[in-house]
């Protein structure tokens, strides 16, 4: 992902750029404005920002527009320091925290100062072993969901119900049940007062002018909500939704935020530009994340039959650095940054440049996050820097 280093938002702003001053903007091939459903959506008010709102400004808030989400990477240093609020309880649903955040050994920290850490899951992962509980949850066929990512993944405006196939086995339950249960013992009952998942479902529905059972009489149980706006010069009649209702090459907001108003390259802050002296010690980039079709994160690692096909992470390299440091394919190597070592099995794979190497994420015995830094991230996102450390390989 090109999110995933130092200047990840200004790079894609400049293929956003690049897309409109070439004229591609509304057509097919180019941007199109895909419809989104309007949710209805319930929040609880409360008076302090989330964590990462100070530093990370445009990812809780943004022309008005306030998505009211703390940034997770914040919250090792607030439940360790305390800044800007100290945090003692954590509820995890459906996170494996250890093995997909940066910088496992400090999460794990964190985690581990927790007064109370509370896992709802479907598996005892590496997250749940910490935990103080650990609720069973129930899975997607074991209870209703709107299922509406298509706008946003494939750009169909297409809206769906999933139905529940089977009842949850045992004490399992849905996060549903299990928070709106809770925020009514806590003394939030008002703002959940729904009693079951089809009825938050239509309440979610009120303002997209569908309801739960409308959806289900579907014959795919879902509908076309609207239509992929292809029109050139369309913009002239609406505009673009900026405060100048224009494309801003210029960004007012950024610059009134102290960020560059204007897409600039930065280098990474590990490289050999930036951190000579560091490169003499770890002369390789490394790229962590790369993606294992057989599983997807930590996920699906339990099935046998797909643990057949993808056994074990490997570490890729081009054939020019295996000849470099005389390795040959299906070594045992050890890759490691100033923040830990890991070791995996050799793949020689030439569609990487020389000096790289790249390995996959979720593994949990060959964590790539043993090895990220929670410290380098995109100044404007806070995205980590994933793809773009500094390693060194040695033969195991």
């Amino acid at each position: 992902s090109i999110g995933q280093q130092r200047c990840g938002f200004q790079s894609a702003r400049a293929f956003s750029l690049l897309q409109a001053v070439t004229g591609n903007v509304y057509l097919p091939g180019s941007w199109a404005k895909i419809p989104m459903p309007r949710f209805t959506r319930s929040r609880i008010h409360v008076d302090e920002e989330p964590i990462g709102a100070e530093k990370y400004p445009l990812y809780y808030r943004l022309w008005q527009r306030n998505f009211g989400l703390g940034h997770g990477l914040s919250l090792p240093e607030a439940v360790i320091t305390g800044k800007p609020y100290f945090i003692k309880a954590l509820l995890l649903i459906a996170a494996n925290s250890i093995v997909y955040e940066p910088e496992e050994n400090r999460f794990r920290e964190a985690l581990a100062k927790l007064d109370l850490m509370v896992v709802m899951d479907l598996f005892m992962n590496e997250t749940a072993r910490m935990a103080d509980m650990v609720l069973p949850a129930a899975n997607f066929l074991e209870k209703p969901g709107l299922g509406y990512s298509y706008a946003v993944v494939q750009g169909i405006p297409f809206l769906m119900v999933r139905n529940k196939v089977v009842d949850p086995p045992g004490e399992c339950w849905s996060e549903f049940k299990f928070i709106s249960r809770l925020a009514r013992r806590m003394g939030y009952g008002e703002y959940f007062p729904w009693e079951n998942e089809e009825e938050f479902i239509d309440f979610e529905l009120m303002d997209t002018g569908f309801s739960i059972e409308q959806l289900r009489k579907e014959p795919s149980n879902g509908v076309i909500f609207g239509d992929v706006q292809y029109c050139d010069r369309a913009y002239e009649d609406n505009g673009f939704p900026t405060p100048s209702g224009k494309v801003e090459l210029y960004s007012e907001t950024l610059a009134g935020y102290g960020y560059d108003p204007l897409p600039v390259y930065e280098e990474p802050s590990q490289s050999l530009v930036r951190t000579p002296d560091l490169a003499k010690q770890y002369p390789l980039i490394l790229i962590t994340g790369r993606r294992v079709v057989e599983y997807t994160h930590s996920q699906m690692r339990n099935i046998a039959s797909l643990r057949v096909k993808a056994p074990e992470a490997l570490a890729h390299v081009n054939s020019d650095t295996a000849r470099q440091y005389n390795f040959a394919e299906g070594v045992m190597v050890r890759i490691e940054t100033p923040k830990g070592s890991i070791v995996m099995k050799l793949k020689v794979n030439d569609d990487l440049a020389p000096g790289v190497v790249s390995i996959p994420h979720g593994w949990p015995d060959a964590n790539a996050n043993k090895l990220t830094d929670l410290e380098l991230r995109d100044p404007v996102t806070g995205f980590p820097e994933f793809k773009a450390l500094l390693c060194r390989l040695t033969k195991v």
